[in-house]
């Protein structure tokens, strides 16, 4: 027996060689206040496996062994006495109390801290149960580290245990293990308050620690969860119970309170995601007052919602998230123009889409299967693409509308490239328009719009800022307009006046007929839209228009226009506007001034007033029967009007009277033309005169 005594350990040892040549070790090591490290000095290291020896030797970093025992007796072939057949060879037990230990327990995961606790072993396991201590600043109890199958090739670690600390230091642990690699961009983009509760569970193989096992879960004690970049889409109030494995996290039902309302979050798998499930109430004066800039007034009450988080990984903590947001809108108003207007206790469906998991991510919004639209994000300093449809867009109530609102910031189209709108009926001024699309680009803040549609197509150009010195510049292939023709389906104060601009349209109509090509140069002037010259061409006449105006009056709007035209054709004109070739005239001039109620696409024959005169010369009334002459006194009968404006004097000659001149000036009352000025001279006297 050898006995060596010192102020830290006192050993014992002895040898004894048996019978059958074996030597039988009888070991007692008795410690106090010593180095953590110095106990595996005296363990049988030629029968530990190299795995074991190499992970003991790195994983007390510092601490000291208060008191201890390790006692190992018998044959050491029979180490470490597992079996009932071993068991009768010898015996292996070890107790050490620990103090101050820091433990480095795997690779990549925190060390524990001031451990305080005990080393236990006895057959082929070592235990090191922590009575306390700390981890990633972490406080925990009763945490247990246990090695199995110390002598073979492939010792297992196990650690459990509970950890009590802050939320935040919850998302730090994450970003301190091995863990960060496939959550570190999460925790790193989010921050807590509040505190939290893990239990964590590792299983690690010390021959090949990348497959360590996780799993546990954490419990949230009235967190505060944000993302750092925004703060004001915090869920607070946070209770329940987040799982986690290396499969990824689920929870059965989370609480908190989101923008000022209750919510609910469940966290389940997917295929190879995982679902975020929130149902809550969403309200538009919380989300007024947290974008007090951005949230539009025209939304206004409480709705519910249900949110759909999908997170995907293309690639390990490579995370992607597609979100599903709907509604039905119940319990809140939309004061929109229609078909976008709802009242409180309608519902109207509302499902917002982001796919940032798509090959290029875009925004979709649907809105009552009326209103869709499709936003493609640009990247950093880029601007985003927008597409929209919608199956009627009224541009008087719309503009209506806009009239009334106060601009609120940047406009909202400021960073979009290009924007592109369907419809398949487009009303305003008067006008109805079929199978719309206009597809826009912005550059340098200025936009170029395509149009195409049955009755309008070609080139729109907008400055960022309209005037009188940089005009909106419209260039149409054809343009078709139809004439209204009741006076109740025009609205007196339609739209907002017309700004600025330079209008040529290649090929003009109006109510059928094709007038030929237009040109028109407008200012603004006030509370009127002023038109500075503007000339219709066509291959039988020219017209001009000498004054042109459209003003808002306290009475509502009204439209003033007066125009020159001449024609070497007369007879062509007649039949360009359907009507027979009845006269014929080398010289013929009209000179209109009229003035209506609305804007001016909303001319209608029941709201015209002004004066129409015109003058033929040297010409031929064809199919005229001599003697007829005296029957032009005829022209006087007021049932006859309509068809004088038409020149159809069918009824009062036959054929082939030649004439000097024909004037005729007329007033026109509420659409309604009366005239006492009309002259016919013919070139000799007839029998009949």
């Amino acid at each position: 027996t050898h006995c060596i005594s010192s102020a830290a350990s006192d050993v014992y040892k002895r040898q004894v060689k048996t019978s059958e040549g074996k030597i039988v070790n009888d070991l007692t090591l008795i410690m106090n206040d010593v180095a953590v490290a110095y106990w595996k000095s005296y363990f049988p290291e030629r029968i530990l496996s190299k795995n074991f020896k190499q992970w003991v030797n790195k994983a007390f970093l510092a601490g000291k062994i208060k008191h201890g025992e390790i006692r190992l007796k018998g044959d050491l072939a029979a180490f470490p006495y597992e079996s009932q057949q071993d068991k009768t060879l010898g015996e292996f037990k070890m107790a050490l109390d620990l103090e101050g230990v820091q433990l480095h327990y795997a690779n990549n995961w925190p060390d524990l801290f001031d451990v305080a606790g005990q080393i236990t072993g006895q057959g082929n396991n070592l235990n090191i149960r922590s009575q306390q201590g700390s981890i990633a600043g972490f406080a925990f109890k009763d945490v247990t580290v246990n090695i199995e199958s110390l002598t073979e090739s492939n010792p297992i670690l196990t650690v459990t245990g509970g950890l009590a600390g802050t939320t935040q230091k919850a998302l730090n642990f994450l970003q301190n293990s091995p863990l960060k690699e496939r959550f570190g961009s999460v925790a790193k983009a989010v921050s807590a308050k509040g505190n939290s509760y893990i239990n964590l569970s590792l299983v690690v193989p010390l021959a090949d620690s990348d497959n360590t096992e996780v799993s546990g879960d954490v419990s949230f004690i009235n967190s505060h969860l944000y993302k750092k970049t925004m703060p004001e889409l915090a869920i607070e109030q946070v209770q329940g119970r987040l799982d986690f494995n290396n499969n990824g996290v689920t929870a059965n039902k989370l609480t908190g309170q989101f923008l000022g309302q209750a919510v609910d979050v469940t966290v389940f798998p997917k295929n190879n995601a995982t679902v975020i499930a929130a149902n809550g109430t969403i309200s538009s004066q919380q989300l007024a007052k947290t974008w007090p800039e951005k949230m539009p007034d025209f939304i206004q009450g409480n709705a519910p919602y249900q949110l759909e988080v999908l997170v995907s990984e293309r690639e390990i903590g490579d995370f992607y998230t597609d979100v599903t947001l709907k509604s039905d809108m119940k319990g809140m108003a939309v004061t929109l123009p229609v078909p976008l207007m709802k009242s409180n206790d309608q519902i109207k469906n509302l499902k917002v889409v982001f796919h940032q998991s798509a090959k290029i991510p875009r925004y979709n919004l649907s809105y009552d299967n009326q209103f869709n639209l499709a936003v493609i994000p640009g990247q950093q300093d880029e601007a985003a693409f927008v597409e929209a449809s919608l199956p009627e867009l009224n541009v008087d109530k719309w503009s209506s509308w806009l009239q009334q609102r106060k601009p609120q910031g940047e406009s909202p189209l400021s960073t979009v490239a290009t924007l592109t709108l369907t419809t398949d009926k487009l009303i305003g001024f008067g006008q109805q328009f079929s199978a719309i699309k206009v597809t826009a680009q912005q550059q340098k803040k200025s936009w170029q719009a395509t149009i195409t549609s049955p009755e309008i197509s070609g080139v729109v150009s907008i400055p960022e800022v309209i005037s009188n010195n940089n005009k909106l510049k419209v260039d149409l292939d054809k343009l078709i307009l139809t004439i209204p023709q009741e006076t109740n389906s025009i609205e007196k104060s339609q739209s907002a006046l017309w700004p600025a601009m330079v209008l040529n349209i290649a090929d003009l109509s109006i109510g059928g007929e094709r007038l030929g090509d237009f040109e028109l140069d407008s200012n603004s002037d006030n509370n009127a839209w002023v038109i500075d010259q503007g000339q219709l061409n066509s291959p039988v006449f020219q017209a001009s228009i000498t004054k042109g105006r459209w003003s808002k009056l306290a009475t509502g709007d009204k439209t003033e226009l007066s125009i020159k035209a001449e024609s070497n054709d007369f007879a062509g004109l007649l039949e360009k506007f359907g009507y027979q070739a009845a006269i014929e005239a080398k010289e013929s001039k009209l000179n209109i001034a009229l003035s209506w109620s609305g804007g001016p696409l909303a001319v209608s024959a029941q709201t015209l007033n002004g004066s129409l005169g015109f003058k033929l010369k040297k010409g031929k009334l064809n199919e005229v029967e001599p003697g007829a002459a005296g029957r032009v006194f005829g022209l006087m009968s007021i049932a006859a009007v309509p068809r004088r404006l038409a020149l159809d004097f069918n009824e009062l000659f036959g054929k082939g009277l030649n004439f000097k001149a024909i004037r005729a000036d007329f007033s026109i009352a509420d659409g309604q033309a009366i005239t006492d000025n009309f002259k016919f001279c013919l070139l000799y006297t007839s029998d009949a005169a």
